[in-house]
């Protein structure tokens, strides 16, 4: 699902290796209103009232489509962490969407913040991502069991930089060996001396 609803943000080759969501509770928080709102009143008014069900199917029909709307919002406001780089994804509806980039040799470090009793007991709060240059840093309020979310990211972080290491280890090295190859080559091309025959008559 993950790759499928978030693979507009993914460069060619870049794999989601793992999701940081916002916990659920805000999800329910936006949509137990609408659930009671938008389906349970409707509801209970059709049984009171079967004569206004075109209104109340109606009614029933544009709170469904609020509830998708909150959980999509819910479930793209996350941070992707990939075989490439980390993306941090806001979406705050159908046509208001973005997304913010941050490579992982560009990362300085990441922070996580649990404060107040609801979020020790939820186990959820706020991961920050520092970035390089003194600019502002990738922030996902809410997050779910943020010490795991900053486990994993420093994890891909390592695992990334070791891997570009061995590739940048191997790149030198295939470099090295096609400078010697052009050193001996040009050596034994190095023209030999002629020798000249006398004519005798």
């Amino acid at each position: 699902m993950a790759d499928y609803l978030f693979k507009q943000y993914l460069d060619n080759d870049e794999v989601i290796e793992a999701v940081i969501h916002r916990h659920p509770i805000v999800f329910g928080r936006n949509a137990l209103p609408i659930l009671g709102i938008g389906f349970f009143l409707p509801v209970f008014l059709w049984y009171l009232f079967p004569e206004m069900w075109p209104l109340l199917s109606l009614w029933i029909l544009v709170s469904g489509i609020r509830m998708v709307r909150e959980f999509m919002i819910w479930y793209h406001d996350a941070i992707l962490i990939t075989n490439m780089s980390l993306i941090d994804v806001y979406w705050h509806g159908f046509f208001d969407r973005s997304s913010t980039r941050l490579e992982y040799n560009m990362m300085e470090g990441v922070t996580t913040e649990i404060r107040g009793l609801r979020r020790v007991l939820l186990n959820y709060g706020t991961v920050s991502v520092q970035r390089g240059g003194g600019t502002n840093p990738l922030v996902l309020n809410d997050a779910i069991n943020p010490r795991r979310a900053e486990r994993k990211i420093m994890e891909y972080q390592e695992h990334f930089l070791k891997d570009q290491q061995i590739k940048d280890s191997e790149t030198l090295k295939a470099l090295l060996t096609q400078m010697v190859r052009q050193h001996h080559g040009k050596t034994d091309e190095k023209p030999q001396p002629s020798t000249k025959t006398k004519n005798t008559r």
